[in-house]
C-alpha cells in the first residue's frame, strides 16, 4: 500500500513538471569547463561528445579514461603518480572506443580550443597529471590550439588569472 501511494505520488509529480522552453542556441560555441573531478569529467564528456563541443577548459584534470576502472590507478597514477600514466596506451582506448560508437569521432577534436591549467604547488592532482592530459591532447589536437598555464604558484584551487584591486592573482 505504502509503496503504491509512493508511486502514485512520484508519478503525479514528474508528470506535472514543467519542460524548458525551447531556445537558439548556437552549437558551435558550446564548450565545457571543470576543476578537479569536474575537469576529468569535462574531458570525458569533451572527447565522447566532440561533435558538441567546441572546446575544454581543464583545471587538475587528465586524459579520458585515465583511471581504466581502476580506483588504484584513480588514485595513484591519475592523481599523484603521473609516470604510470600510459598516455599511448590511453590514445589507442580511446581510439577503439571511437571503433564502437560509444563516442563521437575522434576527429570532431580537430579546431577544438583547448585550456589546460595546473597550480604549480597542487598536491591533489599534481601538475604532471594534467601536462599527460596536454600530451594526450595533442593526438587529437592541434598545438596551436591548446594553452597551458602551468606556472601558477597556486595550491589545489580554481584560479583567476586576473586584475582586481592591484592583485593579479586570485586563488
Amino acid at each position: 500500500m505504502m509503496f503504491s501511494l509512493f508511486l502514485t505520488l512520484t508519478l503525479a509529480v514528474a508528470t506535472s513538471t514543467n519542460r524548458l522552453g525551447t531556445y537558439k542556441i548556437d552549437k558551435s560555441k558550446i564548450s565545457i569547463s571543470g576543476f578537479s573531478s569536474g575537469g576529468y569529467f569535462s574531458v570525458q564528456f569533451h572527447v565522447a561528445y566532440s561533435r558538441d563541443i567546441m572546446g575544454a577548459a581543464v583545471v587538475a584534470g587528465g586524459p579520458f579514461y585515465c583511471a581504466q576502472d581502476s580506483f588504484y590507478i584513480a588514485k595513484n597514477a591519475c592523481m599523484v603518480l603521473p609516470d604510470l600514466i600510459d598516455v599511448p596506451l590511453l590514445v589507442n582506448i580511446t581510439r577503439a572506443t571511437e571503433l564502437t560508437g560509444t563516442i563521437d569521432s575522434v576527429s570532431e577534436l580537430r579546431g577544438d580550443r583547448v585550456l589546460l591549467v595546473s597550480g604549480a604547488k597542487d598536491s591533489v592532482v599534481v601538475p604532471g597529471v594534467t601536462q599527460k592530459l596536454l600530451e594526450y591532447y595533442e593526438n587529437f589536437v592541434h598545438k596551436s590550439d591548446i594553452e597551458t598555464e602551468f606556472n601558477i604558484p597556486a595550491e589545489h584551487a580554481m584560479v583567476c588569472l586576473c586584475s582586481l584591486l592591484s592583485t593579479t592573482l586570485i586563488v
